[in-house]
């Protein structure tokens, strides 16, 4: 009942006052001020700033919670006192540990290498895949572990995502990446695509909010195993893509049990109703591999790999 109504207020979008309404109520009850104007939404505590584009107003109620990862990741501006961190246009922002800075579409892609390589590093040399590549940040990261002698592929099907992470590859030169417009999905073929140009977007079928606001498209898919076929076996994937992990996985069991693949995969998303770390540690083992999943930075993750290689 609760996702039933749910969903409903959900459909009639950022604009609407009962949208509006509940989310500055939410956010009160959390210790946050909202403030929504033109496309933006402003997030205020204390003298803490976080402004998204109102084509996120799905992840608002989200960010109550996890806004430190983006407070502790990306340097602010100030001004009148305040940090700022504005991700209500696309700019350049600057990761504050690195000191690398990346176009990004909205919200930038956290800073969670050590989690994606906590239990298999890829080396020079290897084929990587970077399944949700966003605008290209943990594809910069792992272009520099393979090196020259080895290739990431870039699996990015947002239009607006994919142009970013274009404009990022140039920028550092990252000849060795190679940019994939497609989605990793259950089948080959095509399917429809909440285009959001943010780290939210992604296959229709597989988000929590399927009815959301949003500019659909049709977007080329591939299977894990046609991708595989077309691309050469990867030694590692990375993956975060908003829930059709669980739908990647479940329908490449057969060809996992007679492939010998890593994962990382972020596994912090909604699926009927719950997340999806649980699901893949149930999937894992019935194509004879081992999974662990662990919270790292408030996240889920799971690791899988052949059985007995997880150390």
């Amino acid at each position: 009942m609760i996702r039933t109504l749910k969903n409903r207020l959900v459909a009639l979008g950022p604009d609407h006052w009962a949208v509006r309404a509940a989310l500055h109520l939410a956010g009160l009850r959390a210790g946050w001020r909202l403030k929504f104007s033109g496309e933006a939404i402003e997030m205020r505590r204390g003298d803490r700033v976080l402004i998204l584009p109102a084509r996120e107003y799905v992840s608002v109620p989200m960010m109550f919670w996890y806004s430190r990862l983006y407070f502790e990741t990306m340097i602010p501006s100030k001004r009148n006192g305040l940090e700022i961190w504005d991700y209500s246009k696309p700019e350049w922002q600057t990761y504050r540990r690195s000191g690398l800075q990346f176009f990004m579409p909205a919200l930038p892609e956290d800073d969670m290498m050590e989690a994606y390589v906590r239990f298999c590093r890829p080396t020079p040399g290897d084929i990587v895949w970077d399944v949700g590549a966003h605008s290209g940040v943990s594809s910069y990261f792992f272009s520099q572990l393979v090196g020259p002698s080895g290739k990431v592929y870039a699996f990015e099907p947002d239009a607006f995502n994919h142009q970013c992470l274009l404009r990022n590859l140039e920028r550092y030169r990252l000849t060795n990446v190679i940019p994939v417009q497609k989605a990793l999905a259950a089948k080959t073929g095509t399917a429809e695509f909440q285009m959001l140009g943010t780290t939210a977007a992604g296959l229709r079928e597989s988000l929590p909010y399927p009815d959301a606001k949003g500019d659909y498209r049709q977007v080329q898919t591939q299977s894990l195993e046609d991708a595989c076929r077309e691309y050469g076996l990867p030694r590692y994937i990375k993956m975060d893509i908003e829930g059709a992990e669980v739908s990647v996985i479940s329908a490449s069991l057969d060809f996992l049990r007679r492939t010998p693949l890593e994962f990382a995969i972020e596994s912090h998303h909604l699926v009927n109703n719950q997340l999806t770390y649980g699901t893949l540690d149930a999937l894992f083992p019935q194509a004879g591999y081992e999974s662990r999943s662990a919270i790292e930075k408030d996240l889920w993750y799971t690791w899988a790999r052949p059985a007995g290689r997880i150390g």
